[in-house]
């Protein structure tokens, strides 16, 4: 899991009760590659 550690997170909603989605929206694409290859035995490659 990826967290950015922000105060409403984890909050595990569909729908963001303060209407920014921050959790989703300010996550890089890098940080869950990071993530996807530290959990992978497979290198992870992007495209």
């Amino acid at each position: 899991m990826v967290r950015l550690g922000i105060e409403c997170s984890p909050c595990f909603e569909r729908t963001c009760r303060f209407g920014h989605y921050n959790c989703m929206r300010l996550l890089e694409p890098d940080a869950v590659i990071q993530a996807l290859s530290r959990l992978s035995s497979t290198p992870v490659e992007v495209a």
